[in-house]
């Protein structure tokens, strides 16, 4: 185990404001709270991200995409959300529109639609930065 403090560099009002951050939005958010949960795939051209963790909670209305970088530096991947057919069943057939926001930048405007077929099936490439995460 590792020690924390600010002799060891690491600046406890910072790590404080941000889990404080995400316990604000899992009161906001219900599906961060009681959405339930499954793994996805997060991968490099080389296969798969020993150092990245990404998986969905979702419930009946909302599904949310969280990935969080354990990397020194900055990676870029893709999602592999194959593992979301089974809970669209009928995704090759079905006309749900699926909005990317990105619950963590606000301000960033992004025109991200997808029908659920294509959201399944491709590979969405993002970039993430060291101890970062992602939260759509």
């Amino acid at each position: 185990m590792r020690e924390v403090g600010p002799e060891y560099g690491y600046n406890l009002k910072e790590i404080f404001k941000h889990y404080k951050h995400r316990r604000e939005l899992r009161s906001t958010y219900r599906v961060l709270k009681k959405g339930r949960l499954l793994s996805v795939e997060a991968e490099h051209q080389y296969g798969f991200h020993t150092h990245v963790i990404a998986f969905v909670r979702w419930t009946s209305k909302e599904l949310a995409l969280i990935a969080i970088n354990f990397n020194e530096g900055p990676v870029h991947l893709s999602f592999n959300l194959k593992s979301l057919k089974y809970l669209f069943p009928n995704y090759e057939n079905s006309n749900i529109v699926v909005e990317i926001r990105d619950v963590l930048k606000p301000s960033a405007k992004t025109d991200n639609f997808y029908v659920i077929n294509e959201f399944i099936t491709s590979k969405i490439e993002v970039q993430l930065e060291a101890y970062r995460s992602l939260l759509w």
